[in-house]
């Protein structure tokens, strides 16, 4: 697989159509995402306070069948539980967690949809700089970011052959058999929970500084090519919008 330059000067013959699209403005925003793909975990702040409100709710609900006086309900959960007899410290602590991770997690949300569009200029300016399209190469290689195990890609700037890429990646496949431990050295070169690729000669000088390795590469299929943009030894990577085709 190879890497295609969105230059005149290199015209990109296989997605024509996309690269006419992503050298205007318009083309651009319409086609890239800036943030780099859905995040689910941008909802994990809001889902757990609402699961905490939800225990918080069931422990200190009145519940006047019982016979307990019957307490308002902002009270009940806020301040002093199913009784009104003075603030009730475990009550307060979960409470006012769950809501301000709810609150911040909906701020959070909200401040990124009101930045997009600036984020997306300023990703059009450093596109048109030095970014270019990234197809990427799924190897055999598995590499471990904590506890979870995750497959190695690889891609190489516009100017990098195709057969340089496999021939980096034939040398990594032998250095990984003739030396096990040398799969530690690839799990630094792409831990981060950035979409990105790192320059293969970080891990060993004598590597390729125009080929890169990346593991997070979002959550669309490895198939579909990806924006770049170069940053000295590092490729910041973005995805395509979901209905934007690639024909």
């Amino acid at each position: 697989m190879s890497q295609f330059p969105l230059r005149d000067s290199e015209p990109d013959t296989r997605y024509p159509q996309l690269a006419d699209a992503l050298r205007t403005h318009d083309g651009f925003v319409a086609s890239v995402d800036a943030r780099g793909g859905f995040n689910p975990f941008a909802i994990v702040p809001i889902g757990a306070g609402a699961m905490l409100m939800v225990v918080v709710y069931n422990l200190n609900k009145p519940y006047p069948q019982r016979g307990e006086p019957p307490v308002p309900l902002w009270k009940a959960l806020f301040w002093c539980g199913p009784f009104d007899e003075g603030p009730h410290i475990s009550t307060i602590l979960m409470s006012w967690l769950a809501l301000a991770m709810i609150i911040g997690g909906a701020l959070w949300i909200l401040r990124r949809r009101l930045t997009v569009t600036r984020d997306t200029e300023q990703l059009y300016q450093r596109y048109l700089q030095s970014g270019f399209l990234v197809e990427l190469v799924r190897t055999n290689i598995v590499v471990s970011h904590g506890r979870t195990l995750l497959p190695l890609f690889l891609f190489g700037l516009p100017t990098t052959s195709p057969e340089a890429t496999m021939a980096a990646l034939a040398t990594l496949q032998a250095r990984l058999k003739a030396n096990r431990l040398f799969v530690f050295k690839l799990s630094r070169l792409t831990s981060g929970g950035q979409l990105r690729g790192s320059a293969l000669s970080l891990a060993d000088a004598a590597l390729p500084t125009d080929v890169f390795a990346a593991t997070m590469i979002g959550f669309q299929p490895p198939d579909r090519p990806r924006i770049g943009v170069r940053d000295g030894d590092r490729v910041r990577l973005y995805p395509l919008k979901r209905d934007v085709s690639t024909m």
